[in-house]
């Protein structure tokens, strides 16, 4: 089985409640493709953005996302993550 090229970065906002989880098609694009967040009822939720070029992803790299999505999230929900 071929390895996940999806690659993921943390970002802190002053703006945000929360940080985000940006997510890559790979080590190489500049640019994501989608964000994890979570909203103001603290709930996760997905972001997608346009793109010049087609994003095509495996059944198994939106697994990766949303099982990584959701740790990320309820890692950031921890009582003594939000002090």
């Amino acid at each position: 089985m071929e390895e996940s090229q999806i690659h993921f970065e943390k970002i802190s906002a002053i703006s945000m409640d929360f940080p985000y989880l940006c997510i890559y098609a790979n080590k190489r694009v500049r640019e994501s493709f989608m964000d994890v967040s979570i909203n103001v009822n603290k709930e996760m939720e997905f972001r997608f953005y346009a793109s010049p070029v087609d994003i095509i992803i495996s059944h198994r790299d939106m697994e990766i996302i949303l099982k990584r999505g959701i740790s990320f999230c309820e890692n950031e929900l921890r009582p003594e993550n939000n002090m």
